[in-house]
Order: structure tokens, then C-alpha cells, then sequence
């Protein structure tokens, strides 16, 4: 076998190298019948053999710097760079022109270019008498071509103008959507009149960052515990959690959750919570969304609170003692209302403790917060004098309330700030109508402003600690207001108005 001078330098850098690779490019063979064909991108050195014009193809060769592989190519005719020498006659929306032109390159030219047609530029389409578009409705109307000279005409279908929703504090929330299903919103379009509806999406599962206890372990069988949803309590499969059993002596992740008196979860962060067994400091840390999570082996355990820590209007007991199956340890705080030049929540959710406050009614009475809730519940409904949905649920309002009265007082707020109705606005509506409620206006505490539901109207329950418990922003009926009224009932005569018998009359 032959070699020539540049295969040899080849074959001794790989000898000295010890590759073993030294063939050309693609062709599959090497020099010896044990070496493997070479691999490697081809780096071609391209030269034109043909150029190529505005209207003819081209020809280039490309040899490889590597292998030496050769290959022809195609160069493509660029086209002619024609500029325009004068127009003969000019494009019309409906008809062709016609131009000469010369090519700036090969000095071609065509003295008889045809101009493409330019098409109607339509202006907007003028309504026929009666046949304007509503919100709802198509129209027909005629367009005019803006076109200088051309002014052709042409009669269209006008689109529906589609409804305008009022600002979210102008609708009603007929169904509330939940974690699986949609909601309902309507109003009064501002254009028509008419009323409007529309569906809201499925908020979707909210889970809890903590895990609940879904099976209790015992001494000898195992227990499970999962993430649920923070709104309807739907377990997260995915999140499912084995407990050891008692007796397994393995560690275990305990909750240290905040909970007030009622045991509703606070989902509050940054308390400070220390966790003790034996006496002996064992894991501190702050809360987060209202727990503190702590790997222990099962066991009994003391915990501390920092008083500074908490929410405002909130208050600790001393130690909490739990015990070995305890694994969720329910940290009870207490609300109360906080004292006004106290430090107060700039808005409040359900789980905040409401700074004091006094209103003036327009009877004249004076209704203080604290005073209230010694003996009642207090319900604060928003409301403006503009919204239907308000004035509709007022008699249903004023009925239960009355049913409620030894466990619940009802204070029917305007807040000016936000409803932007005046204090003869409220009291013309208040001497038009009979009710027994208690109406006020308000614009030194922006009361609605710091719930900011978006809504009219609201309902807002204040338990007798001071603490917002629900909210509802949509308008109710009497049943649902029942429902509602009921949960913080306790007095004798207000249980007796919630047997079935004085339900059906609802």
C-alpha cells in the first residue's frame, strides 16, 4: 500500500499520539483495515465559477480544507432592482396601474409595470336610521372608501357594542364560586340598562402549608396525615404522610398551630414559639401562615409564646402542655378590641381583632363597638344608597335581624368615603322606609374601606371578642341570612327561632 507525503504525516502524528484515527472525512475507509473512518464538520473553501445575473442561476465549488471533498452549488438569480421612471397610470382602488422601470443592476427595463390594485381604505360604518347596534344586537350601517377620489360605498353588518360592567363595587356576587365550581357575578349595564351576568372561574384548592391528621397512630399500627384545603377542607392526596407508631421510637414532624378560642385556625406569621420536653429547650422558631413545624420523637412537650409577638388585640396563656399523640398542638389565643391609639391592623380579613369604634345613627343614638359586644354580636352591613342589590336585602335584613335580637345587633353602614353618597342622601333613604334597623353613615373610620371586599353590599360578622369570624360580599336572602346569624346565636330565644318549624316560615 502507498501513501502519499501528507497521509504519512498523518499516520506518525497518530502514531505518536497513539489515535488510531486518521481517515478521510466520510468516505468509511481508513488506511489500515483496523482504523475507523475519521469524523468532523467539513470546512468548505468556496469560488465562483459562474456569477450569477438578476435573472440567470449561478455556479460555485466548495472544496473541503480537511478531507478535500469537492461540491457545486447553485448561486440564485437575485431578481431585478427596479426603480421607477415614471407611472403611466395609476393604481385605482379597483383597477391596475401601469409604470415604467429600469433594473439599478443589469439596466433592464419595462416600460409597462403593472401597478397592483390598492383596495378600498373603508372608513367606519355609518349606522342606518333604526338599525343602530345595541349592546346585545348587531347593526347595518354603510362604509365609505377614504380614498382620495374613489369614494365608493358599501353596507356592512355593525358588530354588537357589547355590554359595559360597572366598577367591582357595583355588582352583585349572586353565587360565590367555590374550590370545584364557578361562580356568578351580575349588574346593571351602564349602557342599556339591562341586566348582566357572568360566570367566575373556580378559585381551585387552596392548601394548607401544615398537614392535618388524617388517621391517628396507636402503639402498634401506623397513621396518616395530609395537607387540606384551607377553604373546603379536601384532603391533597399527593401530600399524604405516613405516622410512625407509637412505639416505633422514630422522630415525627409536630404542628404547633395557632387557634383562637373558637378554634379556627389563625393563619398569622411570625410568632415566636418555643417547644420544651423534660424542661429542656428543645426547637424555637417563628410561625408561618399560623403554624410552627418541629421534627421530635414522640413525646410529651411544654410550649411558650412571646407575647410580642402576636397579632394585635391578641393574647397568650402562660405555657401550653401537650401530649405524646398530640401531633397538631392547638395554641389557643384570645382576641379582645383594640383600644383606640392602641396599634391596629391597617385592613382586616376574618381572624382580625377590630379597633374600637363609635358610630352616631341617623336617630341620633351612639353605638360603641366595645360596649356592645359585652352582651351581643355585632353584624356590620355596608351598603349605599345607589345599589339595588342593597335595598333589596334590606327588608329580608331588617325581618331576621328582629329574630336575632337578644344575641345580635345589626348596624347598617354607609361608609361615605367609599360610597361617595352624602349624610342627606342616607337619611332621605332612611325616612322613606320603616326599618327597625340601625342605620349610620361613617367616614372617620373608612370601616369599609379596611375590609375592601370589592362588593355591595357586605355583611361583617364581629364575634364578642372583637374578631372578624365571616364575611360575606354579595347580597342574601332570609334564609341565608338565618344561616348566618344563627352560627353566634346561644341565647334560649334565639335557639328556639331556629328549630325547622320557624324555618319553613322563611
Amino acid at each position: 500500500m502507498k501513501f502519499g507525503y501528507r497521509s504519512l504525516l498523518l499516520i506518525a502524528a497518530g502514531l505518536t499520539l497513539g489515535c488510531g484515527v486518521f481517515a478521510a472525512c466520510d468516505s468509511g475507509e481508513g488506511p489500515g483495515p483496523d482504523l475507523p473512518p475519521a469524523e468532523h464538520t467539513h470546512a468548505y473553501e468556496w469560488t465562483t465559477e459562474k456569477a450569477a445575473t438578476c435573472t440567470v442561476d449561478g455556479l460555485r465549488r466548495g472544496v473541503c480544507t480537511v478531507c478535500g471533498d469537492v461540491k457545486t452549488e447553485e448561486i440564485t438569480a437575485p431578481g431585478h432592482d427596479w426603480i421607477v421612471l415614471g407611472i403611466a397610470k395609476p393604481a385605482t382602488c379597483t383597477d391596475k396601474g401601469v409604470r415604467s422601470v429600469e433594473c439599478s443592476v443589469c439596466g433592464a427595463t419595462d416600460p409597462e409595470q403593472t401597478i397592483p390594485v390598492l383596495g378600498h381604505d373603508w372608513g367606519d360604518p355609518v349606522p342606518e336610521e333604526g338599525k343602530e347596534p345595541t349592546c346585545s344586537q348587531e347593526g347595518y350601517g354603510i362604509k365609505t372608501c377614504k380614498r382620495n377620489g374613489c369614494g365608493a360605498e358599501e353596507g356592512t353588518v355593525i358588530p354588537a357594542k357589547g355590554h359595559e360592567w360597572p366598577a367591582q363595587d357595583r355588582r352583585e356576587l349572586r353565587k360565590e364560586a367555590t374550590c370545584t365550581s364557578a361562580g356568578e357575578e351580575a349588574a346593571i349595564c351602564l349602557v342599556c340598562g339591562d341586566e348582566i351576568t357572568r360566570e367566575i372561574s373556580a378559585t381551585g384548592h387552596t392548601f394548607d402549608t401544615a398537614y392535618t391528621i388524617t388517621k391517628s397512630p396507636t402503639e402498634t399500627e401506623e397513621g396518616s396525615r395530609a395537607r387540606l384545603c384551607t377553604v373546603c377542607g379536601t384532603p391533597d392526596e399527593n401530600s399524604r404522610r405516613t405516622i410512625p407508631a407509637l412505639s416505633s421510637g422514630e422522630a415525627i414532624e409536630y404542628e404547633f398551630r395557632l387557634v383562637r378560642t373558637n378554634g379556627v385556625k389563625l393563619a398569622t406569621s411570625g410568632v415566636r414559639v418555643s417547644v420544651y420536653e423534660d424542661g429542656e429547650l428543645v426547637g424555637a422558631g417563628p410561625t408561618t401562615n399560623g403554624s410552627y413545624r418541629l421534627s421530635l420523637p414522640i413525646g410529651r412537650h411544654t410550649v411558650k409564646v412571646d407575647p410580642k409577638t402576636l397579632p394585635a388585640g391578641y393574647t397568650a396563656t402562660a405555657e401550653y402542655s401537650f401530649g405524646e399523640t398530640d401531633f397538631i398542638c392547638m395554641i389557643t389565643l384570645e382576641g379582645h378590641v383594640i383600644g383606640q391609639g392602641e396599634t391596629a391592623p391597617s385592613s382586616y380579613r376574618i381572624g382580625s381583632a377590630v379597633q374600637d369604634f363609635t358610630l352616631t345613627t341617623v336617630k341620633g343614638e351612639r353605638l360603641t363597638l366595645s360596649e356592645l359586644l359585652r352582651t351581643k354580636t355585632v353584624i356590620l352591613n355596608f351598603w349605599a344608597t345607589w345599589c339595588n342589590p342593597c335595598r333589596e336585602e334590606f327588608a329580608a335584613l331588617n325581618t331576621v335581624s328582629a329574630q336575632f335580637g337578644d344575641d345580635i345587633v345589626v348596624i347598617a353602614v354607609n361608609s361615605m368615603n367609599s360610597t361617595h353618597d352624602t349624610e342627606a342622601d342616607v337619611r332621605s333613604f332612611a325616612n322613606m322606609y320603616s326599618y327597625d334597623l340601625h342605620i349610620a353613615c361613617e367616614s372617620e373610620y373608612d370601616l369599609y374601606g379596611k375590609f375592601a371586599t370589592g362588593y355591595f353590599p357586605t355583611t361583617v360578622v364581629i364575634d364578642k371578642e372583637g374578631v372578624v369570624s365571616a364575611i360575606s360580599a354579595y347580597a342574601m336572602n332570609e334564609t341565608q341570612f338565618h344561616d348566618l346569624f344563627a352560627r353566634f346565636a346561644t341565647s334560649a330565644k334565639t335557639a328556639e327561632a331556629m328549630l325547622p318549624a320557624k324555618r319553613e316560615q322563611l
